[in-house]
């Protein structure tokens, strides 16, 4: 999870290097047609980053488009990259959005930088429309490996935590093969 000193470390320089290596095209166009966006969609990205999954649902024509960084270097470059988005400076526990506000809500590759997942999963059904749609993306660890992602089991757990906590159903499910291999964590308010 985010320590206390996280954000700071994205100066422009390091916003603009994640960004190449980041900036996992592929994987933000399984997930938009995954998740079926386009006309009448609402979508927001909590931890967008440089805003490739952004430029994604703008490309599949959703009719408003938003995304949430607590960097301001990496709101600066998804506001730059995708001017038909609002981003806005916020977090996974504090999203600066209105109740029942998208039809599709998703934190890509984010989860684990959550400082408090409870609160985050909970901003995120706040968010969330009745009858829309949640995604959190990780890419696929091999078991007992660690990093930037989730193994299997850990998003079992997720869910399962979800359904418990939350009393919403959620499930997992896999986007994309081989090296490039994403858990999706989804379900419906």
């Amino acid at each position: 999870m985010a320590g206390a000193g996280e954000v700071e470390r994205w100066s422009g320089l390091r916003a603009w290097l994640y960004s190449l290596i980041q900036g996992n095209a592929a994987r933000n166009r399984f997930l938009v047609e995954y998740a079926g966006v386009g006309p009448g969609d609402r979508v927001l990205d909590i931890g967008c980053g440089p805003g490739a999954s952004l430029q994604e649902a703008v490309k599949a024509k959703a009719d408003y488009v938003a995304g949430v960084d607590p960097s301001p270097s990496m709101v600066r470059r998804a506001a730059n990259r995708v001017p038909e988005a609002e981003v806005r400076e916020g977090s996974a526990e504090s999203v600066p959005f209105e109740d029942n506000e998208f039809t599709a809500v998703w934190a890509i590759s984010a989860y684990h930088h959550w400082a408090d997942t409870d609160a985050g999963i909970t901003e995120m059904l706040r968010v969330l429309k009745p009858g829309g749609a949640f995604y959190i993306v990780e890419r696929e660890l091999k078991p007992g490996s660690s990093g930037h992602g989730a193994s299997y089991d850990d998003a079992i757990g997720i869910a399962a935590e979800i359904t418990e906590k939350f009393d919403v159903p959620a499930k997992v499910d896999t986007l994309g093969a081989g090296r490039a291999r994403y858990l999706v964590v989804t379900g419906s308010k």
